[in-house]
């Protein structure tokens, strides 16, 4: 088994595909795109599908390609690509909504991903990119008085996490559709998940319309500390569905 490092034309790693690459790095091997050998036995897992990708896999193989699609779909569209043999979905909308062969994989965590909090400086912490229907939002949020920790990646990523009370998680798109990577994130930081209303199996969540800021929301956040750090952990997650 090995995921397919896919770049960006910049010869980069997508950044917004940083958590889970630090998962994988840990656990498993990985190979460059023209690294792939279609006629091999091999488990080919790609995290990103683009152009390339979809040139690559839509040449006669052997090898068994997987597309694990963790990116937020955007309104009505079908998850599951022709050019892969199997889909994975870590968000319960995004499964039952698209069509093909596919299946649920939770987003595992691990120890490694453990940082302890620090003295809070923010409320909300997003970790998303802001604009259309997630900028009103948080427009809103911040109208009733609450501060937005900084988004960005690395060290003002970790900040923003480490110092926020809360972890919010917005839909970029009209679907009911969550961030798998953001979620496992916010568990294994200990920050209680805040979320618009959707299916959020197997995080423990608090819901956007019944937050009350006058909560910390601990137990939740032990709960799902837990969950990810102990029984639902990346490298055996992944394994169970290779295997089965």
């Amino acid at each position: 088994m090995k995921f397919v490092r896919v770049r960006n034309d910049q010869g980069e790693i997508y950044q917004s595909y940083d958590v889970i690459w630090k998962l994988i790095n840990w656990s498993f091997e990985s190979c460059e795109l023209d690294e792939v050998d279609p006629m091999s036995s091999e488990v080919y897992i790609f995290v990103i599908d683009n152009g390339n990708v979809k040139a690559c896999c839509e040449r006669p193989h052997k090898a068994r390609y997987i597309h694990w699609n963790i990116e937020i779909p955007a309104d009505g569209q079908n998850g599951c690509r022709k050019y892969f043999d199997e889909t994975w979905f870590s968000c319960k909308y995004c499964f039952n909504f698209s069509k093909g062969k596919k299946k649920f994989v939770i987003l595992g965590g691990d120890e490694r991903l453990i940082k302890e909090p620090e003295e809070k400086k923010w409320d909300f912490c997003h970790l998303a990119y802001i604009y259309g229907k997630r900028a009103e939002q948080i427009a809103q949020l911040e109208a009733q008085g609450f501060t937005m920790a900084p988004v960005g990646f690395d060290e003002i990523k970790d900040q923003s996490v480490a110092q926020s009370r809360w972890g919010l998680c917005l839909h970029q798109h009209t679907v009911p559709a969550l961030s798998p990577q953001r979620m496992t994130l916010f568990a294994c930081r200990k920050l209680p998940i805040v979320i618009e209303g959707c299916d959020p199996y197997p995080y423990q969540v608090v819901k956007l319309q019944d937050f009350d800021k006058t909560k910390d929301y601990a137990e939740i956040a032990k709960e799902n500390f837990k969950l990810f750090t102990e029984i639902y952990k990346f490298k055996q997650e992944v394994e169970r569905a290779c295997a089965s």
